[in-house]
């Protein structure tokens, strides 16, 4: 009979899952028009003190607003109720935050009725229209990027320049509205850009939803130079390797992350799932760090990143991404579809692609806690901010915080998934900054109950000391990452184990933060 051992995060997932009642709070609900803004549509920016966001709904004539709140969901306020024309209409790109001014763009209403990018003070004062989209300027307008007393943004389809979308530059006062770059479309170049572009040491970075040398029109990753006229194609997604990037990009100095919509591509009517993707800023070494909707995760109900008017980007801290999905496939509104509905989870993945988590689910609830997040999700002080579509008392969405649970200080990774007979196990780990003197540790807990220490060069035993090849008590100054920890036969009789790492004070003998668990099963 073949022994091995399959090393999964069930418990560790159904204790995220039972903490994120507590850390999930509403902060607002949206009431609607007259007085409040309707269907939250570009996530949130903050100053700090206090979080921004747009609306698509609502406002005085019911075509969108411009709200502001503290924190904790106080004091909300409605800066500026668009409409009518010749005002814009519509805002759904969410906004950037420089110097006590908030920009944005609006997907209809100005001059031609093809939307507007606005300038905003943070205490509602001193709205003004920037400038006024061209008549053939159709689809999405992106958030803009504020460098300096430069913008740039993106522009689904200029009719006149190709069809297949711009990138544009305008200062900050409204003048000196340029065109950077043009997109050609299939099968040379991408098209129909989406999503925020990022500014990174004085290069931009974004994507097209469709468009690339595959048939299936996937997309496209870019860089460009704010100065030059022109951009190079980073990767073209082949449909296999995930279709239809979102929400912009983020860094961490070196590689690039987003989200894709599908995997698939245009042609496919993008049916399936969705991934995280990482890749080089030049864009080599691509990977697909997690695939939604494959079969492997953890939720039967389909589950992927969707773009729709709603772009949904990563947040990032250190090594760990954070995200949202939701999924409507079908015919309908979210209320009254027909196909697919999944009001969406937040989630947390590291940047090698180890250690999804589901944090939270949305209910889904007619009037519930909120379905269906939108925009990028916003990371301040180890709280993650963001608003949903639906939900709320008159279902017209909610801004919602998350209270991100810390890390443990000894986080684990093991090897792979399954063990044979006469196989090894390896587990590593990153370790936290603990100032305080401690034991650390990894140990097993064995199904009748008994624990049993690592210790390095000796393997499994009954005695807690000493602790990881550390001598003794030890305090950690830096964050140790990728830490070998052991690499051991592992052969024992049927049943659950626990693989257990964490740090004990030496002096009071209480645990240091959370004690990370991973559950063995061998069958």
């Amino acid at each position: 009979m073949r022994t091995f051992i399959s090393v999964t995060a069930a418990l560790a997932l159904c204790l995220a899952a039972g903490a994120s009642a507590q850390t999930y709070t509403v902060l607002h609900e949206f009431a609607g028009e007259p007085a409040d803004g309707g269907r939250p549509t570009g996530g949130v920016v903050s100053d700090g003190s206090k979080l921004y966001g747009t609306t698509y709904d609502g406002g005085a004539d019911d075509e969108g607003a411009i709200y502001a709140m503290n924190l904790d969901g106080s004091g909300f306020a409605i800066l500026h109720g668009f409409g009518p024309a010749p005002d814009g209409t519509s805002p759904n790109g969410g906004l950037a935050l420089a110097d006590g001014v908030l920009y944005g763009t609006t997907g209809g209403g100005g001059a031609s009725d093809e939307g507007t990018i606005y300038s905003i003070k943070t205490d509602g004062s001193g709205y003004a229209i920037l400038c006024n989209f061209a008549p053939d300027a159709w689809g999405e307008k992106s958030p803009v990027v504020v460098s300096g007393d430069m913008m740039y943004g993106l522009i689904e389809e200029v009719d006149t320049l190709g069809g297949d979308g711009i990138a544009y530059s305008i200062k900050t006062d409204g003048t000196g509205y340029a065109v950077v770059t043009t997109f050609a479309g299939s099968p040379l170049d991408g098209s129909y850009p989406w999503g925020k572009l990022l500014l990174e040491d004085g290069m931009l970075y974004g994507a097209t939803a469709r468009g690339g040398k595959y048939y299936v029109e996937a997309g496209t990753l870019f860089s460009m130079s704010p100065g030059g006229t022109t951009h190079t194609n980073l990767h073209e997604f082949s449909g296999s390797d995930g279709a239809q990037p979102v929400g912009g990009l983020v860094s961490d100095g070196s590689r690039l992350y987003g989200m894709t919509g599908s995997v698939g591509g245009f042609y496919y009517g993008y049916a399936t799932g969705g991934t995280v993707f990482a890749v080089d800023k030049d864009g080599a070494n691509f990977q697909t760090l997690r695939t939604f909707d494959s079969g492997a995760a953890p939720s039967p109900v389909k589950t992927r990143p969707f773009r729709s008017l709603y772009c949904s980007g990563l947040a990032m801290d250190g090594t760990t991404l954070y995200g949202t999905t939701f999924t409507l496939m079908g015919l309908g509104t979210a209320r009254s579809l027909v196909g697919d509905v999944d009001p969406g989870t937040i989630f947390a993945l590291n940047t090698d692609g180890t250690g999804y988590t589901e944090l939270y689910r949305f209910d889904g609830v007619i009037q519930g806690t909120g379905s269906f997040p939108t925009g990028t999700l916003l990371l301040a002080n180890g709280t993650l901010y963001g608003a949903a579509l639906l939900g709320g008392a008159e279902d017209m969405g909610v801004v919602y915080s998350y209270a991100v649970p810390p890390a443990p200080p000894v986080d684990l990774a093991v090897n792979k998934s399954t063990f044979f007979m006469n196989d090894w196990i390896a587990v590593r780990a990153n370790i936290s900054v603990i100032t305080t003197s401690c034991y650390l540790f990894v140990r097993i807990v064995t199904p009748d109950g008994q624990t049993l220490y690592y210790e390095r060069g000796k393997g499994l035993r009954a005695s807690p000391t000493p602790y990881l090849g550390f001598p003794g008590t030890t305090t950690v100054t830096a964050p140790i990452w990728d830490y070998p920890i052991l690499t051991m036969p592992f052969s024992a009789d049927d049943g659950t184990y626990y693989l257990e790492g964490g740090a004990i004070d030496a002096a009071t003998g209480q645990y240091i933060g959370t004690v990370d668990r991973k559950t063995l099963i061998v069958e």
